[in-house]
């Protein structure tokens, strides 16, 4: 073409050139490296992009066609190798008509059946059973006694955000100037009735069922 612009050439030979076409304008570039990323970290690349980009104006639309470059092979792969050798067409049809049979073989899952010593095993109840009869035998009411004090001034505490270590009048004292719902009188004495010496098992299921109640209530 008599109107072919030369812009790079190697050996006299054309590398970079332009000509008109139409309302527009082609470059044909014989090299694809100063486009890529690694040609525009280089100064002269850089250039030469904002060189041919000088020459359009704003509205124009740029478009690339790349289709002469040819398709690269793809890089070897295991999933290539096993889609496009003989071998690794077996190796897939084996393992396809491996898990189709053992589709077909395998059974339905069904409830679990539980194996006869885990059968024989105790339920959690029976040793919360076990262990109150050994505390009722024991006659330690005592010991249960200062369990449900903790467990009481614990929620207590939890709820009302108050120091459980305060003596038991403090403790009354800052919990209905907090909450005036609670019955002060009622709360001082469970705490003295839980700080007594020995009762008797009537006397024990009986604090247990109040402190139960006021834990429930503290909780809602």
């Amino acid at each position: 073409r008599r109107d072919l612009v030369m812009h790079l050439a190697y050996e006299r030979a054309p590398v970079l050139v332009s000509f008109a076409e139409g309302s527009g304008m082609i470059w044909a570039s014989g090299t694809v490296f100063p486009f890529t990323n690694a040609g525009l970290n280089e100064e002269s690349s850089a250039r030469l992009i904002l060189n041919m980009l000088a020459s359009i104006p704003p509205p124009a639309v740029i478009g690339f066609d790349e289709g002469l470059h040819g398709i690269g092979e793809p890089p070897p792969s295991l999933s290539i190798w096993l889609r496009s050798t003989p071998a690794g067409l077996s190796i897939l049809s084996t393992f396809v008509l491996t898990m189709i049979f053992l589709l077909l073989q395998g059974r339905r899952f069904g409830r679990p059946v539980p194996l006869e010593e885990e059968r024989l095993r105790r339920e959690p109840v029976e040793y919360i059973q076990a262990m109150a009869n050994l505390l009722r035998r024991s006659g330690q009411r005592e010991v249960t006694v200062r369990h449900y004090r903790n467990m009481l001034i614990r929620a207590l505490s939890k709820r009302y955000a108050v120091d459980p270590g305060l003596g038991d009048d403090e403790l009354v004292r800052v919990i209905t100037a907090r909450d005036s719902s609670v019955d002060g009188d009622a709360l001082r004495s469970l705490l003295a009735r839980l700080a007594g010496g020995r009762v008797s098992e009537q006397e024990l299921v009986k604090i247990s069922m109040d402190i139960d109640e006021w834990i429930r209530n503290v909780n809602v």
